[in-house]
C-alpha cells in the first residue's frame, strides 16, 4: 500500500481497470503486491492479480464491460470504462485496463487521469522503432481490424488473433474465471505453436516489431522470447517501467 504524508501519497500507485466478470468478489479494491488474491481468483500473471504489480494497487470494475461486449468495442465497454477510469483517477498514478479492447474508448471520448489503456497505445510507438511490417498478436483477429481499421498505421499492420484455439477461446466468458475450460499451460501450449508457426511462415516472417493486444499475453513474454529476438511491447511491461 503506498505511504502518506500530510495527504500526499509517497510511492506509486497502479490503477487497474477490470471487465465485468462473475468471479469478482467485489466492485473495488486496494491491495499490496504481497496479495496474490485482487478482487478476483486469477494467480500473479493476470492484471487482475495485485502480485503482478510491483507497486500497490487499486481495482475497479467497468459496469456493462463484459469480455464479449469489450472485444468487440461496444458503447456499452465503453461507458463502464469511463466509469471505472473516473472512480480510479483520484487514487492512483497511473491506470491500465485488463483487456486491450478498451482502447476503442480512444476514438469516442477524453478518459479522466493518465492512462495506459491497451498495448494498442503502443502502436504509434512500435511505428517509429521499425521500417519493417510491425506485428500485432491479438486475442481477436477480426475484431482487432475493425477497430483499428482507420488507424494511419493499418497498412503495415499483420494482426494475428488467438480466438480459435480452445483455451483462448474459452476465455470470451463472463464466467472464464471458474469455467474450468482452460489452464495456463493451455494458453502458453496454443499460443507458442500460433507464434512459431507465424514467426516460420506466415503473418510475422517479415515483422520489425512484436506487439501485445491481449493482457493475458504478457505473462508469457519469456517464452515468446525464446521464439524470436524480435522487439516487444507490451501494456504492462510499460506500466511496469514508468513507476519503478
Amino acid at each position: 500500500m503506498p505511504s502518506e504524508a500530510n495527504g500526499q501519497r509517497s510511492d506509486p500507485t497502479l490503477g487497474v481497470v477490470l471487465l465485468d466478470c462473475d468471479h469478482y468478489t467485489d466492485r473495488f479494491g486496494r491491495f499490496a503486491p504481497t496479495d496474490e488474491r485482487g478482487l478476483g481468483s486469477l494467480p500473479a500473471g493476470f492484471f487482475e492479480s495485485p502480485a503482478t504489480w510491483p507497486v500497490g494497487t487499486v481495482f475497479a470494475v467497468a459496469p456493462g464491460a463484459q469480455p464479449n461486449e469489450t472485444i468487440r468495442g461496444t458503447l456499452q465497454a465503453t461507458e463502464g470504462l469511463v466509469e471505472s477510469v473516473g472512480v480510479l483517477a483520484p487514487h492512483c498514478d497511473l491506470i491500465v485496463a485488463d483487456c486491450g479492447f478498451f482502447w476503442a474508448a480512444r476514438a469516442r471520448t477524453q478518459l479522466p487521469g493518465t492512462t495506459l489503456i491497451s498495448g494498442l497505445d503502443l502502436l504509434d510507438l512500435a511505428g517509429v522503432m521499425t521500417s519493417q511490417p510491425i506485428g500485432l498478436l491479438t486475442f481477436s483477429e477480426q475484431d482487432a481490424r475493425n477497430l483499428l481499421a482507420d488507424h494511419p498505421l493499418y497498412d503495415r499492420l499483420r494482426v494475428v488473433g488467438l480466438i480459435d484455439q480452445p483455451n483462448w477461446n474459452a476465455l470470451d466468458d463472463t464466467a472464464f474465471g471458474d469455467s474450468g475450460k482452460w489452464t495456463v499451460d493451455g494458453l502458453r501450449d496454443e499460443l507458442l505453436d500460433v507464434v512459431a508457426h507465424e514467426l516460420r511462415d506466415g503473418a510475422f516472417k517479415d515483422a520489425g516489431v512484436l506487439v501485445l493486444e491481449c493482457t493475458c499475453l504478457p505473462q508469457f513474454r519469456a517464452d515468446l522470447r525464446g521464439l524470436t529476438t524480435l522487439p516487444i511491447l507490451d501494456a504492462a511491461s510499460v506500466a511496469k517501467m514508468a513507476l519503478t
